[in-house]
């Protein structure tokens, strides 16, 4: 407890020196702005203007959560003007006093005629050290109807540290419909103490609320008329696509409440393409159909409790049934199994302002996840490696989890100089797990020749069943200050603590800070570095209640053959039976945690077109690897009445290294975006998943290589841009070097019961695959507009939007009949996966026995083309 103890009066006086010092700036006056809708809710991105009676106008931007920081101002009498699309225009008078000026702007939604309310209030933290993107209402625009599209486009665009999404401050969850969306975040490299994860961008997504009653209505379909064949595949199989989405929002209590509905179903199925052989090794290149229905909604309701007070509620359910799933490049259909999904989530939030300096939320969250998967065929699974498998799939499980998760935050001013938050998030969750996996066993060949000779290598079964129950516990505690220097200068910095049960440590403190500088116009400069802990898995921890060596084991049988002085195998075999294995942790198990560093430089070069290079560092330590402790030793076990015992330990690693660059181009009058970016990196590691065993486990070092599909190189390009006749096309463009893969021997050269060893002198991952370039996607959209409605909003945005910005939702320059004092809208559009149909190769063989050694056994799908339409009213 002394070094927490330390780490809070160190942070606290560096709190009240920064104080002081902030108290004896020059006779100048800053304004700090927080700005709200009608709920309540900060409205993000929104644009400040202050013009001072004698002086230039100064314009500056708020943050995500509705709190704009000006620049040091003159003392003396200004007005302020605030602006957001979809919103009335605000211009209120103010007296610029020495020191900081609070104030909170309510913006009214554009259409409606209330007077707008001026309060001295406080804003929410900020965050300017990190790394921030803010999409446009044209880049909004032109993103996906789709969820899963939408989710897979925004994770395009954070790059490839991959994002963990934030819907209205909640982690995870169902993406919004576009129409639903007010702001669109893309953040990297932030070192705020009130973040979980390290290496990864974080995507926020506000939602609006509508003024008046709107919606939409979304159509897909996918045929086989303009889709093309796998490449390895040597009939196709018919592939098709319905889908439908239907949202509704608007007022309930005209400027008091307002509702969101959204729902949507989808049924598809699909085809995968399997390059198996036969027995005399033959290609079978046949395809197996995967249908797959999907369906999920969400309602939720803004409710403004009183004039600083706002309340959130929101409920979402999914469901998904599939057949036909878990088949590989060598798997024959009889291989597949069937799964189901559901969903349940309910979320709330009240968020507000307390007395003058103190911005309060607190948000509670309850999920219950049930899932199951059987196999369609009961029997013995039999594995001829990279040649073909058959028999069943070995899966039989049921889980329901249930978890909540409670967060507090706190907002306040320290001086004139700081913007603080205190918070925490407790977790918590109940897990109940059937699994019966492996129960009629596996039995594995080398390779075909030894599968015709009825010459297995070793054949494996779980035996037992459990069902596991028990409940785990999270808690993270967090204290940041944001420290604004001076104008050119910003200082964050702060400390979280986590615990976790089932980990006994309960001080795992992390230091945070990270900088901004403004040494010229229009550049910054951004470092920092930061500690992260990761958690301790619920479904590590079931394997080592599950696979304890008592109620449930895992039994292995080797094949020994011995070869003649004429070369030949002994068609009798001796079978080396090794006593049932168990699962289990390290007794001084710790949390992971990783140190990140950054550095970034950011430079507007026009208006609005910005560059940038940034460098990522990653070191974890603490990592979760495994190693048999019972492994022969000159052959012998040294517990002869057990046998494979995989203990999982955290004396691992993992480094990574990542240099990016990107151009963002934004010509708003035409909505035309163009955003590029290179990334060259590295990521090492030692193994793939915290029970993977080592090729070695006397010597597990010997593992430490590339990560599975490490990539050095990758370059990606999003544009939107108009066509003719109405028309505009959005494209995204991939390229990027080969992922790294591992050779084997196909066989237990060691003799420890594990079919991974390599040849000598060969690292793991140390093989590379084909690179290449594609043009991943291509959409070709046409709006039409009728119906007026005279000046006012649809869906929330004004009709007018044109002349307001970047943030725009109107379609200048767009043609074709749409205006944007349309009272509906129909949008036709064609979105199209591969459209140059290029066969892209994946999943290398590393296998030294398999006929298709240093081949790829996959590719990714061949072009996919959908139609559909959008009504919007």
């Amino acid at each position: 407890m002394n070094r927490y103890r330390i780490a809070l009066i160190a942070f606290c006086s560096l709190t009240l020196f920064g104080s002081s010092v902030a108290a004896q700036q020059p006779n100048t006056s800053e304004l700090r702005l927080v700005v709200v809708d009608e709920t309540g809710a900060g409205i993000p991105a929104a644009t400040v203007t202050v013009t001072p009676a004698a002086g230039e106008p100064v314009t500056f931007v708020g943050d995500d959560r509705g709190r704009a920081i000006s620049p040091p101002l003159p003392i003396g009498q200004a007005t302020i003007a605030v602006d957001y699309p979809g919103f009335e225009a605000v211009s209120v008078p103010i007296n610029l006093r020495r020191g900081a000026v609070n104030q909170t702007v309510t913006l009214k939604i554009a259409g409606l005629k209330e007077d707008v309310v001026v309060n001295d209030t406080t804003s929410d933290s900020t965050k300017e050290s990190a790394a921030t993107t803010t999409l446009t209402q044209v880049e909004i625009d032109a993103l996906p109807d789709d969820a899963d599209d939408l989710q897979a486009q925004l994770e395009a665009l954070a790059g490839p540290g991959g994002a963990t999404f934030f819907m209205n401050g909640f982690r995870g969850g169902r993406l919004p419909s576009k129409d639903e969306i007010r702001a669109i975040r893309i953040r990297q490299n932030s070192f705020s103490a009130d973040g979980h994860d390290a290496g990864r961008a974080s995507i926020e997504i506000i939602t609006r609320p509508s003024p008046q009653l709107a919606g939409n209505l979304n159509v897909g379909f996918k045929g086989d008329a303009w889709n093309a064949r796998n490449a390895l595949a040597r009939v196709e199989t018919p592939e098709g696509e319905k889908s439908a989405q239907f949202g509704l929002r608007g007022p309930i209590v005209k400027g008091k409440t307002a509702f969101r509905f959204n729902g949507q179903a989808n049924d598809a199925f699909t085809a995968n393409t399997i390059i198996a052989v036969d027995k005399d090794g033959n290609s079978l290149g046949s395809q197996v159909r995967v249908p797959t229905k999907r369906g999920n909604f969400n309602t939720a309701i803004e409710h403004s409790l009183n004039k600083s007070q706002s309340l959130y509620i929101e409920y979402q359910r999914s469901q998904t049934d599939s057949s036909n799933q878990g088949l590989g490049s060598f798997d024959l259909p009889e291989r597949a199994s069937t799964r189901h999904n559901d969903g349940n989530t309910v979320r709330a939030r009240v968020q507000g302002i307390i007395g003058k300096s103190t911005l309060h939320e607190v948000r509670f969250e309850v999920n219950r996840n049930y899932s199951e998967a059987t196999s369609v065929t009961d029997a013995k699974t039999i594995v001829v490696q990279e040649a073909f498998s058959t028999g069943g799939a070995g899966v039989n499980n049921r889980r329901t989890t249930s978890t909540w998760e409670l967060a507090d935050n706190v907002d306040f001013s320290v001086g004139r100089k700081h913007q603080a938050r205190v918070g925490a998030l407790l977790e918590g969750g109940r897990y109940d797990t059937f699994d019966e996996q492996n129960k009629y066993g596996r039995l594995t060949y080398a390779n075909l020749e030894d599968y015709n000779a009825d010459r297995p290598l070793q054949f494996q079964q779980r035996i037992g069943t459990v069902d596991t129950s028990f409940h785990q516990y999270q808690l993270g505690l967090y204290l940041q200050d944001e420290w604004r220097v001076n104008r050119a200068f910003t200082i964050g910095y702060g400390v979280r603590n986590e615990v976790q049960s089932h980990i006994g440590d309960g001080l795992n403190l992390m230091p945070r800070v990270g900088v901004t500088w403004n040494p010229i116009r229009n550049t910054a400069i951004r470092a920092g570095y930061g500690l992260y802990y990761d958690w301790y898995e619920a479904t590590l921890f079931d394997q080592t209640l599950r696979l304890n060596g008592v109620s449930q084991t895992d039994l292995t049988v080797r094949y020994i053959y011995q070869t003649n002085e004429d070369g030949t195998i002994t068609a009798a075999p001796t079978q080396q039976v090794l006593a049932g294995g168990r699962t289990q942790a390290a007794a001084n198990l710790d949390l992971p945690y990783q140190h990140q560093a950054s550095v970034s430089v950011e430079r507007q070069l026009r208006q609005n077109f910005s560059t940038s290079v940034s460098y990522q560092m990653l070191r974890g330590r603490n990592q979760y690897r495994a190693r048999d402790i019972n492994t022969p030793v000159d052959g012998v076990r040294p517990d002869q009445a057990v046998g494979i015992i995989t203990q999982f330990d955290s004396d691992g690693k993992t480094e990574s290294d990542r240099v990016s660059f990107q151009t963002r181009l934004l010509i708003p009058q035409q909505r035309i975006f163009f955003n590029v970016s290179y990334t060259l990196g590295r990521a090492n590691s030692y193994a793939n998943g915290a029970t993977t065993l080592p090729s070695n486990s006397l010597n597990p070092d010997l593992d430490w290589g590339p990560q599975g599909q490490d990539v050095r190189h990758q370059v990606q390009a999003q544009t939107q841009v108009p066509l003719v006749l109405g028309f505009r096309g959005m494209f995204q463009f991939v390229a990027q070097s080969g992922a790294a893969y591992n050779i084997t021997t196909g066989r237990d050269d060691n003799n420890d019961g594990v079919i991974n060893d390599r040849p000598a002198g060969v690292g793991r991952n140390s093989a590379r695959g084909e690179g290449y370039w594609n043009l991943n996607s291509l959409r070709i959209t046409r709006q039409i507009g009728f119906g007026s409605r005279g000046g006012s909003t649809r869906g929330g945005r004004p009709l007018n939007a044109a002349a307001q910005g970047p943030r725009g939702g109107g379609n200048p320059g767009g043609g074709g009949g749409f205006n944007d004092n349309s009272r509906y809208s129909v949008e036709f559009f064609i979105n199209a996966q591969n459209p140059l149909n290029r066969v892209i190769p994946q999943a290398y063989s590393g296998n030294l026995l398999s006929q298709f050694y240093a081949q790829a056994t996959a590719v990714q799908n061949a072009r996919r083309v959908n139609l559909g339409l959008s009504l919007r009213f």
